[in-house]
């Protein structure tokens, strides 16, 4: 496998029409390059599994054109996929920064207990009604923020 790039399975790591050689989990090796689109990515731990592949000199990393990208994030995924979800997000993020002050939920003491309680609480209350009386809302939206704000301090802080 000196010259393949190791593949441990997942969608297709570049588009359908690149050029690949593969390598199986069995030892053998496509005996021609094929479009990438050709081959079944994911592992399903058979014989025929692609466990690596090379791209051909045309495709090469060092090739004008060529951006190997597929195991970056896909933020436009999100923006893309929730766009609505985000916006009503960002509605109550802009109400709580004209309530209290820009960014301050960083600050507040006991930050990540504080938020999940939040969040448990529009949970609850949106059982029984849609929008939240003060901000006019949605609640799932205001538990979305606090599941944000739970989530951000602890990527930040441990």
């Amino acid at each position: 496998m000196n010259d393949f790039i190791k593949w441990n399975g997942g969608p297709c790591p570049m588009p359908a029409e690149t050029k690949v050689r593969v390598l199986y989990r069995d030892g053998g090796i496509s005996p021609v390059y094929m479009r990438a689109g050709h081959f079944r990515w994911t592992h399903s731990q058979n014989q025929d599994d692609v466990v690596g592949y090379k791209l051909t000199m045309n495709d090469s990393p060092h090739q004008p054109g060529v951006k190997l990208d597929d195991a970056k994030p896909r933020p436009d995924l999100i923006f893309d996929g929730f766009s609505l979800a985000l916006m009503e997000v960002s509605k109550v993020a802009a109400f709580g920064a004209a309530k209290y002050i820009e960014n301050g939920w960083a600050s507040v003491p006991d930050a990540r207990t504080r938020y999940r309680a939040a969040g448990d609480r529009h949970r609850l209350i949106r059982q029984t009604e849609q929008l939240d009386t003060e901000s006019n809302l949605l609640h799932l939206a205001h538990e979305a923020w606090n599941r944000l704000a739970e989530l951000e301090l602890l990527l930040r802080n441990g």
